[in-house]
């Protein structure tokens, strides 16, 4: 049966991302995380400005993703990029 990460694992990952984005994105939402056996997966939405290139958000994303992955090792990264208008808060 699939579970969540620990809180602590969770706050690792939410520091990870803060750092990584250094004001580039303006909202982290519908964060997700799962364990199946040996496997962790994490999802979550990135809000970024509306005038930022395709190229600049795969960058971004792609960055998140290796820092992530070096903080918690086999970590398997979806980012769901989105335009300013899904800003939820």
């Amino acid at each position: 049966m699939d579970a969540g990460l620990s809180p602590e694992e969770v706050a690792r990952i939410q520091e990870v991302i803060a750092r990584e984005l250094g004001g580039k994105a303006l909202e982290v939402h519908d964060l997700k995380t799962r364990k199946a056996g040996h496997r962790a997966f994490l999802e979550f939405h990135l809000v970024v400005p509306g005038e930022t290139s395709v190229a600049e958000a795969h960058r971004l994303c792609d960055r998140l993703e290796r820092a992530l992955e070096e903080e918690i090792p086999g970590l398997s990264v979806t980012i769901h990029v989105e335009p300013e208008s899904e800003r939820q808060a």
